[in-house]
C-alpha cells in the first residue's frame, strides 16, 4: 500500500545492501537492495533494466558490508530509491519516506476450463495469431519426456536462451533439476521443419499445469521475430484447455512491475495476476523513494508498480489493512511527458490508482500513516 511508515530497517540490518548506478550519468536515479538474497536477481537486475530505457550507460554495483550498528547503518549510503526484500507486514520505511509495498513477486494464470473461454480471453490484438498458431500450419505440439530429449532441450535451447537474455548475469536451474523437473511433468516441444524450435519444461500438479524452463534454438531472435516462441505459449494453453483434468495453467513468476516485457506478453494472454502460490507469497518489497529529483520521477512515471492496497483505499484515510488486494499504480507528474502508457489492466486486479508524485513526495503529513499489509 501506499504509505508512511515509522521505524527503522531492524528487520534487515546484518544483510548486504548493494546500491545500483549508472556510472556516467548523474541524474540516473540510484536503486538500493537490500534483504532476501533472490531480490538481487530477480529485482535489482530487473530495475537496472527499465532504468536502462531512459538512462542508458555502463552500472555498477557497490555492496556495503552488513551492520547490526544502528548507528553504522545510519552512515551507509542510501540510494535515491531503495528496495527491500522482508517478510510480509515488516515495516521497514524511516521516517519521512514516501513508501510502496509491492508482492515481491506474483504470479500469472490463464483458467483453462475449454477452449471457447480461454480464446475469449485472449486480447483482441493477441487472438489472430493466437487462433493461427492453432492451426498447426508453422509449428507443431509434442510432448516428451525421455531424458535425452530434456538433455537436448537443456543445452540447445534453455542454456543458450538464458545466456542470450541476461549475458554475465544469466541464472539457471542445473540439468539435474531440469530431469526432474520433466518427471514431474514433461517437456512440451514445438517443432517447424527443422526440429524442435521451441520448448518449455513443466509441472503438473493438482490440476495445474505450471511452465518452469523455456528456450528456443540456440537462443536465436530470429524465433521470436518468426512468432516460434509466442507461438509455443498458445499451443500449450491449446493443450490445457483440451486435456482432462487442467483447469489452470500458470505462466509462472514475475516482479511486481508493470513495464517489464513478460507481464505485458502474459497479461495479452488473458492471464490473472495472483499472489504467488509458493514462499514468495509470504514475501514484500518495500519500495521508498529517499530523494526528489527529476530522474526519480521519470523513473516512477515509466515504470507503474502493481501494490498492496486495501480494496477501495484513497491517498487519505487508513480502512482496514486485512481486506487487501493487488492494485496497479501509476504515478503521475504534470511536469513530464507521459510517452506512451504503460498498460497495467490485468485479471485479478482492483482498478488502477493514479498516485500524484507532488503529494506522494511531499511532506509526511500529506497522506496519512497506515499499517503495512
Amino acid at each position: 500500500m501506499v504509505g508512511r511508515a515509522h521505524t527503522q530497517w531492524d528487520v534487515v540490518r546484518g544483510v548486504p545492501h548493494v546500491v545500483s548506478r549508472v556510472v556516467d550519468d548523474p541524474a540516473a536515479p540510484t536503486v538500493g537492495y537490500r534483504g532476501f538474497h533472490q531480490g538481487l536477481a530477480n529485482v535489482l537486475q530487473l530495475t537496472d533494466v527499465l532504468r536502462a530505457r531512459s538512462f542508458p550507460g555502463r552500472v555498477e554495483w557497490t555492496t556495503e558490508a552488513p551492520s547490526r550498528s544502528a548507528r553504522r547503518a545510519s552512515r551507509q549510503e542510501t540510494a535515491d530509491i531503495e528496495l527491500v526484500g522482508a517478510p510480509s507486514g515488516t515495516v521497514l520505511s524511516s521516517p519521512g519516506e514516501a513508501t510502496v509495498v509491492l508482492p515481491f513477486r506474483v504470479h500469472l494464470v490463464v483458467r483453462t476450463p475449454d477452449l471457447a473461454t480461454v480464446r475469449a480471453h485472449v486480447s483482441k490484438r493477441e487472438r489472430p495469431r493466437f487462433n493461427e498458431s492453432l492451426r498447426h500450419e508453422r509449428f507443431r505440439p509434442r510432448i516428451v519426456r525421455d531424458e535425452a530429449s530434456v538433455v537436448d532441450f537443456f543445452h540447445r535451447m534453455h542454456r543458450p536462451t538464458m545466456q542470450a537474455r541476461h549475458a554475465e548475469k544469466s541464472r539457471t536451474e542445473s540439468l539435474e533439476a531440469a530431469v526432474l523437473l520433466a518427471s514431474r511433468g514433461g517437456l512440451f516441444l514445438s517443432d517447424d521443419a527443422d526440429g524442435p524450435v521451441a520448448g518449455c519444461l513443466y509441472t503438473v500438479r493438482r490440476g495445474v499445469f505450471t511452465t518452469r524452463l523455456l528456450g528456443v534454438r540456440d537462443g536465436a531472435d530470429e524465433h521470436y521475430d518468426s512468432g516460434a516462441f509466442k507461438a509455443l505459449y498458445h499451443l500449450m494453453m491449446q493443450h490445457c484447455a483440451l486435456a482432462d483434468g487442467l483447469e489452470t495453467m500458470d505462466l509462472f513468476g514475475t516482479e511486481a512491475f508493470c513495464s517489464k516485457g513478460i507481464y505485458q506478453w502474459k497479461r495479452r494472454l488473458g492471464a490473472a495476476v495472483v499472489e504467488a502460490p509458493n514462499h514468495f507469497g509470504s514475501k514484500q518489497l518495500l519500495m521508498s523513494v529517499t530523494r526528489d529529483r527529476p530522474g526519480v520521477r521519470r523513473f516512477l512515471v515509466e515504470n507503474p508498480v502493481l501494490a498492496r492496497m486495501p480494496r477501495d483505499v484513497t491517498l487519505h484515510g487508513s480502512p482496514p489493512a486485512a481486506d487487501a488486494a493487488l492494485r496497479p499504480l501509476r504515478f503521475v507528474d504534470t511536469g513530464l511527458s507521459p510517452g506512451h502508457p504503460v498498460a497495467t489492466t490485468a485479471r485479478g486486479l482492483e482498478p488502477e490508482l493514479t498516485v500524484d508524485l507532488d503529494t506522494f513526495l511531499a511532506a509526511p503529513a500529506s497522506i496519512a500513516p497506515r499499517r503495512t499489509v
